[in-house]
């Protein structure tokens, strides 16, 4: 009897340190909580399990020393199947309500995540801020923008981003800045830490500098993600979250440079659309005058690939999709979900147990 005790504890540890990997391995580091939740249910799942049997059992018992019948070997295996049969059904509604406790658990896995707001949807109403300044700055001077300003011996010193500070009302920025000096230099290296909302990125993970020390040294509030693209007869603005750089470094890309960037990011970078068995990447931004575009990887931006100009007092237009959409499938989730879901619901078996042999297995 003790040896059976014993092996019935260990046998219950394991089964708790199974489930704890489990939920660990598809939930994270909520698991050893959810472990401990879904532990605690078993617990009063077998425990009700176990009390409604021992009440019948003794209310058997007492049925069977007050019946008056000359032959109680007759009633015995009455009152016994009358006993199994209500373990039966209470071990029967037990394993019930632990299904669908399991299959609602897996229904909130499988529903998409809400954000209160869009980060991506943020970035376009600030790249469409960016936009518009250019296409002012382009209608002012009458000529395209461009993308870096040059000194005597052909070194990028300024960028386009310093350049449009006025259309974007960073006026007190624009008086402060030194066109006399590199955008490193002793007085422009300090606005840097005063970055325009507008160049702010809106992703969910950090950004890396593309710059090393110590250009990038006073951190990420410093970078921003946005760039030009310079086509034929527009400017394109898009962003990257693997290319970024201080807000006032002069960088250019061509439409050829941009084709070689733009390919499938990692899951932690970008946006995403995150699911539990698929994760869509919802491409990267791009708005030529009052157009927005989604650009899938791979896409080249071209030309005849973009609407005909509009004037910047047009009203915008829902975004465009450009390339074919790319999808991640998790297959290591599923697995690990089926492991959780065979752990998790094991137990059953012993429920089983208890309406097959009544009490005698319990």
């Amino acid at each position: 009897m003790q040896a059976s005790k014993i092996r019935f504890s260990a046998a219950h540890l394991f089964y708790a340190i199974t489930l704890s990997a489990a939920t660990t391995s598809l939930f994270g580091m909520a698991g050893p909580a959810i472990a401990a939740f879904i532990l605690l249910i078993w617990w009063q799942v077998l425990a009700g399990v176990l009390r409604e049997a021992s009440a019948n059992s003794a209310a058997a018992a007492v049925r069977s020393t007050e019946m008056l019948s000359p032959s109680p070997s007759t009633t015995a295996p009455v009152q016994d199947r009358s006993l199994r049969t209500g373990v039966g059904r209470i071990a029967t509604k037990a394993e019930l309500i632990a299904i669908l406790f399991f299959a609602l658990l897996v229904l909130g896995l499988l529903m998409p995540a809400r954000h209160g707001s869009d980060p991506m949807q943020a970035a376009e109403n600030s790249m469409k801020l960016v936009a518009q300044a250019i296409a002012e700055y382009e209608a002012k001077h009458g000529t395209s923008l461009p993308a870096i300003l040059c000194d005597s011996s052909g070194t990028p010193v300024h960028s386009w981003r310093a350049l449009i500070l006025p259309e974007l009302g960073e006026h007190q920025l624009a008086a402060a800045y030194r066109w006399d000096e590199p955008w490193n230099g002793p007085n422009n290296s300090l606005l840097l830490q005063y970055r325009p909302a507008c160049f702010r990125p809106s992703y969910l993970h950090p950004l890396e500098s593309q710059y090393s020390q110590p250009e990038s040294a006073i951190g990420e509030q410093t970078l921003t993600s946005l760039h030009t693209v310079d086509l034929a007869s527009r400017t394109v603005l898009v962003e990257h979250e693997s290319a970024a750089v201080p807000w006032l470094a002069p960088d250019q890309y061509s439409p050829q440079q941009w084709q070689t960037q733009n390919q499938l990011p990692e899951l932690d970078q970008g946006f995403w659309r995150r699911g539990f068995f698929v994760s869509h990447f919802r491409g990267r931004i791009a708005v030529a005058g009052n157009h927005t575009f989604h650009l899938h990887p791979n896409t080249t931006l071209l030309e005849e690939n973009l609407p005909a100009t509009a004037s910047i007092t047009a009203p915008s237009r829902d975004h465009q999709s450009l390339g074919q959409p790319q999808a991640i499938v998790h297959f290591d989730t599923s697995l690990r979900l089926v492991f959780f879901l065979s752990v998790a619901l094991y137990p059953l078996r012993w429920l089983h147990c208890l309406r097959s042999a009544g009490l005698s297995n319990v």
